[in-house]
């Protein structure tokens, strides 16, 4: 009976755990790119993609000229 017990909080728990830890992907031409769930301290929730290159660096000819 004891066993019994333990198997079925280990399985709970492993489910428990795999919930809170599904971090938001998104899978583009470049590649896959993982982000975070946040909340913000007013309580709204969104996903975060952080470390995105977006642009080339403004070098030599992509300089703005005065």
């Amino acid at each position: 009976m004891l066993k019994n017990c333990v198997i079925f909080l280990i399985f709970v728990a492993g489910v428990i755990f795999a919930e809170i830890n599904v971090s938001p992907t998104v899978t583009t031409e470049y590649g896959m790119i993982e982000g975070v769930n946040y909340e913000t301290p007013s309580g709204f929730e969104t996903e975060l993609f952080l470390g995105i290159p977006f642009a080339k660096p403004p070098i030599n000819d992509l300089r703005f000229e005065v």
